[in-house]
């Protein structure tokens, strides 16, 4: 007697797929969503994860199909265009990544993450004034981050713009996140320094060179 085999629905290898995600089985996940996309090629909830988890996988070529489908069958969902600008960013199309970004946040305007990435961008991107403005909007709606880099950030864009006060408070946040780190220690020198108050500015510097006698920056 030959037993039935049960033939999984589109839906059903989507939930696998979630629980596999959510355990960080990200490859077993992957599989699981392309069979479900496979059964149903409409699945924009199926495309939204198969988009994430490629992402997480760090194969953003590959993302960007998955998430692009996952947009026109779900085109006001902002956490697809949050994916679709990651991936657009990673592979270094940084209008296409403002764009998603910026239409993220036109749907949904309190979405934290999308602040964080485009403060990130515009900051790579030399553009302190866009990167304040959007790390400003960021910790706004997530008051309580502990990410120093996003402070250090936030600080050498308020050093830039002559800030220099709120950049000591930023750049204050970063190192007591993270104390010792060199660059932050630098950072903090040199906004004592440019608040013209030199004393602690070498204090900084040499606390630099203690962690790391060959930094550049401190020596300098």
């Amino acid at each position: 007697i030959n037993s039935a085999q049960t033939t999984k629905t589109a839906i059903q290898d989507y939930e696998e797929g979630i629980k596999l995600q959510d355990s960080k089985k990200y490859a077993e996940a992957m599989v699981a969503f392309k069979k479900a996309i496979t059964k149903n090629p409409n699945y924009k909830e199926a495309l939204y994860s198969a988009g994430w988890i490629s992402n997480e996988l760090k194969k953003y070529a590959e993302a960007l199909p998955y998430l692009q489908r996952a947009k026109s069958l779900w085109p006001k969902e902002p956490k697809v265009y949050l994916e679709l600008g990651y991936a657009c960013e990673k592979l270094d199309k940084k209008t296409d990544a403002i764009d998603n970004y910026s239409k993220c946040l036109s749907i949904k305007p309190g979405y934290a993450l999308a602040y964080k990435y485009l403060g990130i961008l515009y900051y790579d991107d030399y553009n302190y004034e866009k990167a304040l403005e959007n790390i400003e909007l960021f910790i706004k709606y997530e008051p309580d981050t502990k990410s120093d880099d996003l402070y250090y950030r936030k600080a050498v864009s308020e050093n830039d713009l002559g800030k220099y006060n709120d950049a000591l408070v930023s750049i204050n946040k970063a190192n007591d996140l993270n104390p010792n780190n060199v660059k932050f220690l630098n950072e903090l020198g040199y906004t004592y320094y440019l608040l013209k108050n030199k004393d602690d500015a070498l204090q900084y510097y040499d606390k630099a060179l203690v962690i790391d006698p060959k930094s550049l920056t401190a020596l300098n």
